[in-house]
């Protein structure tokens, strides 16, 4: 008559307990997914494939790559970025350009950013800025 018994509130504690259990086990599980993909993506070795003209990573027999220009005095042009459809979506061509980015400054070259992709990398990385050739802007 006008009291709620206490069954009504231990299932009501009991409901929010099992709710807040999943909860942490569906954000823990999904963290720890993210963390796994983060250490594939750095996994990648870097392939400068001189033949072909071309930086290269292979991933499961697929060859995401970034096509280049080297020229006799120290400069390199960056022409064009393609990832496979397969692996699109995956930040697989941006773990590319930093790494080809990290193996120019290595080398001592200087950039020339013809591939749309890249200078939209540096747009938004602009530490990477440094390489460019002087006079060469990236828009």
């Amino acid at each position: 008559s006008g009291t709620i018994p206490n069954s009504f509130y231990y299932g009501i504690m009991f409901n929010l307990s099992n709710f807040w259990g999943s909860l942490h086990f569906w954000a823990a599980f999904f963290i720890e997914n993210l963390n796994n993909d983060r250490k594939k993506m750095t996994d990648y070795k870097l392939i400068n494939n001189e033949n072909s003209r071309r930086y290269e990573f292979q991933i499961d027999g697929f060859i995401p790559k970034i096509e280049y220009i080297l020229s006799e005095n120290g400069e390199i042009y960056l022409t064009h970025t393609e990832v496979p459809p397969a692996l699109e979506g995956k930040g697989i061509a941006s773990r590319l350009v930093l790494k080809v980015l990290q193996d120019i400054e290595h080398k001592n070259l200087r950039l020339v950013p013809l591939c749309p992709f890249v200078a939209g990398y540096i747009q938004k990385h602009p530490e990477w800025k440094k390489l460019i050739m002087r006079g060469v802007g990236v828009e």
